[in-house]
């Protein structure tokens, strides 16, 4: 017998009694499945553990109420939605293997996940910072890809977020309360769901809901997860309900002031009582917690400083300490200047920004610093400040910008050499300009660099062709050229030493963007293959930095291999933001095929930097090259010479 308990003053007795009954009547098969054990209950199914004769392995069989037959219609209905439900194919979402009657009983065969749920999690009290964000951002992708196919989830809350074996997130029980709602009142208004979960416009019970109403819902999952506490309180569902309604957001930050500050941002927008006034997508409520600017906040009122006259470059790692040196900085973000070349003891110019943006980063691990070896000359207004000299004196050189109050006519379109900043192992990461223009493209060789030389081999065939054809670069375009990003990996190509840095770390999984400290490595999980945490690595944190600074728009990455090369386009959620315009130019170009490297090996790429890059706003997409020493550089020209035509629009 299967009823539902509703009145709080008979539920638990209501329970208990439905509990001793169906003990009792537990069946020993539900089609051809045979029961092993009840995993739990609640208002809307019993689940059970099962096995699967036929295939051979242990499922989860969720059985619904009988009371959803009293609707005539409920057969083809219930149909329709599994059918729905089975089609969300993604990594993130508990996967529907089956679906059937047993007599008058619907069922649900799912996949079996034995890692319990976030509400088991939640009983021992808040989920870590970090690891609250990494089940926030499995969940919000999965939830965007439902609200892709215009599926609501309906009833997101811990008990309905489930983790596998390795203690990774899913998403499960799509389509029920829908279900539901169509064929019961189980609160005798109209309102089906979890009061404590409940966005605004459910609880009116009479409003059409949609993709926000879930995210308003997650916006209560993170307050729960960081806190262990609800955001809204009652003692009744009633007054739990009304409180989403009629109370105003809580300040995250006075239950937890140790969180980050952008939390308390993050959470007024995401309970944000009018849907309109909430994220567009899940995945944006994850980003928001991530950025150092997110891309949602509206324009600031004041002035913005205008740009400088010339592209300058950033040296990070350079120590520059005294208060001096802060009022000067804060003395270039305000009025701009001119950059001035100086040399290096090893005759390599090094540009220092004179309008650096640096963004904070997600790392608690500082970058490590140089000691200052080179002049520095840089004019604020009609100030110069010279620092004392350390440069060697014998390696002299003419600065390609003066410091001269009115910018040059004919600014210096390069090539130009600098250095990004250095690897873990002290290593300088080099890099090239070409051009001046206002936009900018950044191409990338070498962040696997031992483990496919073919990636830093097409960069350096790059570096050779522009200083051929400097007008190859057109002059609405500053291009740099970063050959080998990690200059510390030893040259094991298709082998995993030839990917990581000098501290035993991958670069392509430091990125924030699904990051985790041990991800997969062929299918093995390597233990802080990933880094301590996102931007650890000295690599990684000034590249960020970099993009960020620079604002470019367009990104390529080269990796290999793929027989006959592929364009993969920057993802974080269930598409790209910016990427997938950058990907077709290649691809027309280059004549590689354009597809989800992911999806096409059917393995998730923890963290990933063209992943980071789009979710960032701008344009990125991995060149993957037909083979660890094979550049294909006929094929690749024709896409670098596209990117930089289209580029200029």
């Amino acid at each position: 017998m299967y009823y539902s308990c509703q009145r709080q003053t008979l539920k638990n007795v209501c329970h208990k009694f439905l509990h001793e009954i169906n003990v009792m009547t537990i069946p020993t098969t539900i089609g051809r499945y045979e029961i092993q054990r009840e995993l739990g209950r609640g208002g809307m199914a019993t689940v059970f553990l099962a096995h699967d004769p036929v295939i051979g392995r242990e499922v989860a069989v969720k059985v619904l109420p009988r009371e959803f037959l009293h609707d005539t219609h409920f057969r083809g209905r219930f149909e329709r939605e599994v059918k729905t439900i089975a089609a969300l194919d993604h990594p993130y979402i508990v996967p529907v293997y089956d679906s059937g009657m047993e007599g008058e009983q619907p069922y649900l065969v799912m996949r079996y996940m034995a890692g319990g749920s976030l509400k088991d999690r939640l009983e021992q009290g808040p989920i870590p910072y970090t690891e609250a964000i990494l089940i926030l951002n499995r969940i919000a992708t999965a939830l965007d890809e439902a609200h892709a196919h215009d599926i609501i989830h309906r009833d997101l809350k811990p008990a309905n977020i489930l983790f596998d074996q390795r203690g990774e997130a899913f998403l499960s029980d799509f389509g029920i309360v829908k279900l539901a709602q169509s064929t019961a009142t189980y609160t005798g208004s109209g309102i089906i769901g979890t009061p404590a979960y409940m966005s605004p416009e459910q609880v009116y019970g009479d409003r059409e809901l949609d993709g926000r109403s879930d995210i308003y819902s997650l916006g209560v999952l993170l307050y729960q997860m960081l806190t262990g506490k609800m955001p809204y309180a009652g003692d009744t569902p009633a007054k739990q309900m009304m409180a989403h309604v009629i109370e105003p957001v809580p300040d995250i930050l006075s239950a937890r002031p140790d969180l980050p500050t952008e939390c308390q941002t993050v959470i007024e927008k995401a309970l944000a009582k009018e849907p309109t006034s909430r994220f567009d997508t899940a995945s944006h409520l994850v980003t928001a917690l991530t950025r150092p600017e997110p891309f949602w906040l509206p324009p600031r009122d004041e002035p913005q400083p205008a740009p400088s006259p010339t592209k300058s470059w950033p040296v990070w790692g350079l120590v520059v300490g005294g208060i001096a040196v802060l009022l000067l900085v804060a003395a270039l973000l305000r009025g701009g200047g001119d950059t001035v070349a100086t040399a290096t003891p090893n005759g390599t110019a090094t540009l220092i920004a004179a309008q650096l943006q640096i963004p904070a980063t997600s790392t608690d691990t500082p970058r490590p610093s140089a000691t200052p070896t080179a002049t520095s000359t840089t004019r604020v207004e009609t100030a110069v400040t010279t620092p004392p000299d350390t440069a060697t004196p014998t390696a002299t050189q003419t600065p390609t910008h003066t410091p001269s109050p009115t910018p040059s006519a004919t600014p210096d379109k390069g090539p130009e050499a600098g250095v990004l900043g250095q690897s873990a192992g002290g290593n300088d990461i080099e890099m090239m300009r070409f051009g001046n223009g206002p936009g900018v493209v950044i191409f990338i060789g070498g962040i696997s660099a031992g483990f496919a030389p073919s990636s830093v081999a097409v960069m350096e065939e790059a570096i050779t062709y522009f200083q051929e054809n400097p007008t190859a670069v057109p002059a609405a375009i500053t291009l740099y050229i970063i050959p080998r990003l990690n200059p510390d990996s030893s040259e094991a190509p298709g082998e995993l030493n030839g990917r990581i840095n000098a501290n035993g770390v991958d670069l392509n999984r430091n990125w924030d963007c699904r990051w985790r400290s041990d991800p997969n490595w062929r299918g093995e999980r390597v233990e802080g293959l990933g880094g301590s945490t996102p931007f650890s690595e000295p690599e990684t944190d000034a590249l960020a930095e970099f993009i960020l600074a620079q604002q470019p728009v367009a990104v390529v990455i080269w990796q290999a291999r793929i027989n006959n090369g592929l364009i993969s386009p920057g993802a974080c959620g269930l598409r790209p933001i910016a990427s997938e315009p950058l990907a077709r130019t290649y691809s027309l170009a280059s004549g590689y095929e354009v597809a989800d490297y992911e999806d096409l090996v059917s393995q998730e790429v923890n963290g990933d930097s063209v992943n980071w890059v789009d979710w960032q706003g701008f344009p990125a997409i991995t060149v993957l090259l037909p083979d660890y020493d094979d550049m294909d550089w006929e094929s690749n020209l024709r896409g670098i010479t596209a990117v930089l035509q289209t580029s200029t629009n």
